[in-house]
């Protein structure tokens, strides 16, 4: 399922779609992403990293969070604000708060380092306002990618 939300005739502002718990939802998820990006006039900047942050979430949702072989395992929304992109992204594994993943440590030597964090990292470098919560049976996350030039608000969720 892909749905776009009409802010005006001609720019969508925002999109949503779900996908199965298998890895080859991935060529699926990198395309609806890219092409609200191209919809909304995005830079080829904010594209890869929107991929890339998408990309990271669901694949450790399907191989670490008990999504694989799950029908509608993942959600993901994505909303164009005046300052950047908002994108929460669902999944119905098991709870998991990816904000206490701590930083890995990048001055250990590759041989000193354990496997693992570092995705994690990529996305909170270039994604803000990263928050999770737990919904229900969802880990949901929030975050934004600024955009450039926009002056950056923190993004506060609404109550449920």
């Amino acid at each position: 399922m892909y749905r776009l939300v009409w802010q005006n005739q001609a720019i969508p502002s925002a999109a949503e779609f779900v996908l199965d718990g298998n890895l080859e939802e991935l060529d699926r998820l990198t395309a609806l992403a890219a092409q609200f990006c191209r919809e909304n006039s995005l830079g080829e900047g904010a594209g890869f990293d929107l991929s890339l942050a998408l990309e990271e979430l669901f694949v450790n949702a399907v191989r670490h969070g008990g999504c694989l072989g799950m029908k509608d395992a993942v959600q993901v929304q994505m909303r164009l604000l005046d300052d950047g992109v908002l994108v929460e992204f669902a999944d119905r594994g098991v709870p998991f708060d990816p904000s206490l993943v701590p930083a890995p440590d990048l001055t250990a030597s590759l041989r000193d380092r354990p496997a693992g964090g570092f995705g994690l990292h990529l996305v909170r470098q270039f994604m803000t306002d990263f928050a999770y919560r737990r919904s229900g049976d969802w880990n949901r996350i929030t975050m934004r990618r600024p955009l450039p030039g926009a002056a950056g608000k923190p993004y506060v969720a609404p109550d449920e």
